[in-house]
């Protein structure tokens, strides 16, 4: 004979049953569904003790990393950049002779472009880097050159005022003076002399000037000596005048 003894506790038959299991109501024995298990207070849901982590996010959801701050874009997505292969760098050719060409209107001469060409085989210059160095030599040339000729210029005007601004050649008789010096320099029939004068521009220093102008003013008391003739008495020597000497006796 069995007896049943109601302690007034009633005896939790439900330890050990899984979620949702079906057990018997220990009153009324009706069969009571029991709610699934709750995480302890301070449980993390992905403490592997407590809750299995869901590795499939919810439809819709985004992941945490889905861009860089840099690219905002999906690193996943960042194209992949190939290597690339630096080029092998040109030799250089040193040609066994140059042919360096001087520029349109150039002031070098044969021999500077030769020595040129010396210093870039000297140096193992290329064909292009030898060039290079004719047309920088040629144009430092040409401005040495122009600055040459722009002093030139400003003494050739500094001449030219002097004479203008002479007691005895100058004022009113600046014109004359002129005349009687081409006269003058004329005369010396040397073609050479002219082309000097004219090229370092000594034609218009005033003692040049002055001593042509002499020369030149003998031929109106003609008494200019031609060359291979001697001097007579009343003759004057052009010589003589161009270097400022007395006439001769």
């Amino acid at each position: 004979m069995s007896d049943v003894i109601n302690t007034g506790t009633p005896q939790n038959t439900n330890q050990g049953a899984p979620a949702n299991s079906v057990v018997p109501s220990p009153t009324t024995g009706t069969p009571v569904a029991t709610p699934p298990a709750q995480p302890a207070a301070g449980a993390s849901l992905i403490d592997p003790g407590t809750a299995q982590v869901n590795a499939q996010p919810p439809a819709g959801a985004t992941t945490a990393q889905s861009a860089t701050l840099v690219t905002g874009a999906n690193p996943t997505e960042v194209p992949v950049v190939a290597a690339v292969t630096p080029e092998a760098p040109v030799q250089k050719v040193v040609p066994e002779k140059y042919d360096l060409k001087a520029p349109e209107k150039s002031l070098l001469t044969t021999e500077a472009i030769q020595r040129v060409a010396d210093y870039a085989k000297a140096n193992q210059l290329s064909q292009e880097e030898a060039q290079r160095e004719l047309v920088r030599e040629s144009d430092s040339v040409s401005r040495l050159q122009s600055s040459v000729n722009q002093a030139m210029e400003r003494q050739v005007q500094t001449w030219i005022n002097e004479v203008k601004t002479d007691p005895l050649m100058g004022g009113a008789n600046f014109e004359k003076t002129v005349r009687l010096a081409q006269i003058g320099v004329n005369k010396m029939e040397d073609p050479e002399l002219i082309k000097e004068l004219n090229r370092t521009g000594l034609g218009n220093n005033p003692r040049f000037v002055r001593a042509f102008a002499k020369v030149g003013a003998m031929f109106e008391d003609d008494k200019f000596v031609h060359s291979g003739n001697p001097v007579g008495a009343g003759q004057v020597n052009p010589l003589d005048v161009l270097y400022d000497k007395q006439p001769k006796k």
